[in-house]
């Protein structure tokens, strides 16, 4: 057991290009292989010395062994480390003989590994192409933050913020517009502020359309930039009737946006010092703001339009911070967060620097109808997800503020991308994707990948755990999915009525059930759906392909313009070589390969021919509660492809 660090496991590496061969060692104890029955999923226990596994009937014509560790680290910082568990995986030869679904005779195992890794490099290309989701804010940050926050009732008419308030079409207004890492001060973007405050850069933007939920400020430089928006106003009242269909849905699924129940009230830092003035001077109480979450002066949200994150690779934020006056955090120390005082979320405006061939610098169609129902499906669930959590408490001096760890935040706002579009998944099969191409790198619970770093701009991004990876993205959408595919819309409420941390939610979306036997029934789930081996619990909705093919809106020119993504189920674990993942082997007869899996992640292990009888098994120091299961029957494995 140890850390994996930025340079790491040249040992290791070295054991598992020994272990090619077909030759390989044990340690850890024997692998079980008593014969199961020909069930589609058997749940497995670690043996003593940490062995798992089991032999599969003479009937089956194919199996997974998965293989997981179902801690719960947290997410680690950039560069940071996650633990890491040493493993010998093995096959052995079939009892009879079956239909061959993989051959690793001669150079076929070298060739699959080659085309794996292949897939990989162009879905990072894909993936730079499409843009970045978000950067996700520092959980420990805004825990840290809001401790020193509080709030009391306003008793007398104090300086009241414009929020919830329906605007009129053609009002000029300025927005600070977060440029560094959302919650931290970072590294300041395009040249904007830094020192006092949190990075920002102020835009000025003009309502262009006003929905029932929404209003639609759009920066004043994307609407002077030639080639932009060629359909003005038209294209921003599509975004705000589309906004309040994704307003109606999801309020109806999480919870609501306001709270008619509470009254205005007023936001303070601390007893000694509730607001100040920009130089952190106390104001006087005549002075100070108020917040109101009723609804009593309406219920629209800003939505904020703007190129200030152009080249970035961001797609848009919700940050919780604006909904408190910026007086508040004149109160706090340096570097203070940056507030417009309003519910709002921002989005980035059809302006994908840098452009290249085939991706051009603007995409009105893709824009209008890719980028902007899932950032702002994605981005009002995390303020709807603040304000049940977060800002209802805290404002109404009942329960628990509450701020989910990211796994839970991004998985529900990924899911929301789901049931706002009706359906139509527009961006969750690519990180699906990512997620299935590695599994082994990612930890559930740490919301983390071991990739290249996700924000870097160079060629070869270095790689590191990093938390904001789009297979992390994928893993976390996958899982909150199976919580609402299982156990229903109440999920969904059990996870906003939660109060406790870490994996909480999700125990109270699964009604109870522990998270360790969760983790596992959801990885089965992956590793049967889109098979006939995929029945309840070890199921997803029938609308989530995860062996077969999907095709999804990319940023290329026609006729490429369609990205199809075949998915082949979750591939095998791999290993390192010079700090870079490599793909090891597929199990083959007769022959073991060392691996290793994450705190908190699952190996999925592939058999290598119709197995008819072959005991599948992993072996190596036991771990915190290391538990497996064993998949069998018929499983489609088409080869993953991305065109």
């Amino acid at each position: 057991m140890r850390g994996l660090p930025t340079g790491l496991l040249t040992l290791l590496a070295a054991g598992m290009l020994a272990a090619c061969g077909g030759g390989g060692g044990g340690g850890g104890g024997a692998i079980p292989n008593s014969p199961i029955a020909p069930s589609a999923v058997t749940l497995l226990s670690a043996t003593a010395s940490g062995a798992v596994g089991g032999s599969l009937a003479g009937s089956s014509t194919d199996g997974v062994l998965l293989v997981q560790s179902p801690a719960t680290p947290s997410e680690p910082s950039t560069g940071g480390t996650l633990t890491e568990f040493s493993l010998t995986a093995s096959e052995t030869a079939a009892v009879v003989p079956g239909s061959v679904r993989r051959s690793v005779a001669g150079g076929t195992a070298v060739a699959q590994r080659t085309a794996l890794a292949q897939r990989i490099a162009e879905d990072r290309a894909f993936r730079r192409a499409d843009t970045l989701r978000e950067r996700t804010p520092s959980v420990a940050t805004l825990r840290t933050l809001f401790a020193h926050a509080g709030a009391r009732a306003t008793a007398r008419a104090h300086v009241r913020t414009p929020s919830a308030v329906k605007g009129t079409v053609g009002t000029v207004q300025q927005f600070k517009i977060l440029t560094s890492n959302i919650g931290n001060s970072g590294g300041c973007a395009n040249g904007t502020t830094s020192g006092t405050y949190i990075c920002f850069t102020t835009i000025t933007a003009t309502l262009e359309a006003a929905g029932a939920h929404g209003n639609v400020w759009v920066d004043n430089a994307s609407l002077a930039t030639a080639g932009e928006f060629s359909n003005v106003p038209a294209e921003f009242q599509t975004v705000a009737a589309d906004f309040d269909q994704y307003y109606a849905t999801e309020t109806a699924a999480f919870g609501p946006a306001f709270f008619p129940s509470t009254g205005p009230v007023t936001p303070t830092y601390s007893a000694q010092q509730p607001q100040c003035d920009a130089s952190g001077n106390t104001l006087p109480m005549s002075q100070w703001a108020t917040a109101d979450l009723s609804g009593a002066t309406g219920t629209s949200i800003d939505i904020v339009i703007t190129d200030a994150l152009a080249g970035t690779g961001e797609g848009g934020y919700y940050y919780v911070v604006d909904e408190i006056p910026q007086q508040v955090w004149n109160c706090a120390p340096v570097p203070k967060p940056v507030s417009n005082g309003t519910s709002m979320v921002v989005i980035t405006g059809n302006n994908y620097l840098p452009a290249s061939p085939g991706l051009p610098q603007f995409n009105e169609g893709y824009w209008l109808n890719t980028d902007v129902p899932r950032g702002l499906s994605h981005e009002l669930q995390h303020l709807l997800h603040a304000h049940n959590k977060v800002l209802l408490p805290e404002f109404s001096g009942t329960g628990t503020v509450t701020f989910d760890d990211a796994f839970i935040e991004e998985g529900c706002s990924m899911l929301a991308e789901d049931l706002a579009a009706d359906g139509v998944h527009i961006d969750t099969p690519r990180f699906t994707y990512s997620f299935l191409l590695e599994p082994s790198l990612f930890s559930l619970t740490a919301f983390t990948g071991y990739q290249p770093n996700p924000t870097s701009t160079a060629a070869n991004p270095p790689y590191g755990f990093f938390s904001n990876t789009a297979g992390s993205y994928g893993q976390a959408y996958l899982f909150m999915r199976y919580l609402y595919d299982r156990f229903g819309p109440s999920a969904l409420k059990n996870v906003y009525a939660s109060t406790g941390p870490t994996v909480a939610p999700a125990v109270a979306a699964a009604n109870g059930e522990p998270f360790p036997q969760l983790y596992r029934e959801f990885a089965a789930a992956v590793a049967t759906q889109s098979s006939a081996a995929a029945q309840a619990p070890y199921a997803f909705s029938s609308a989530i392909v995860l062996r077969g093919t999907v095709t999804v809106p990319s940023r290329r020119t026609a006729p490429l313009n369609v990205r199809t993504l075949v998915f082949g189920g979750p591939q095998p674990p791999e290993t390192f070589a010079a700090n870079l993942p490599t793909a090891n082997p597929p199990l083959a007869p007769g022959a073991s390969l060392s691996t290793f899996v994450i705190d908190g992640g699952t190996l999925f292990l592939p058999a290598a021919n119709g197995p008819s009888g072959a005991t599948l098994g992993v072996t190596g120091a036991p771990f915190p509660t290391e538990q497996g299961a064993l998949i069998q029957g018929v499983l489609p494995t088409p080869t993953p492809a991305s065109l």
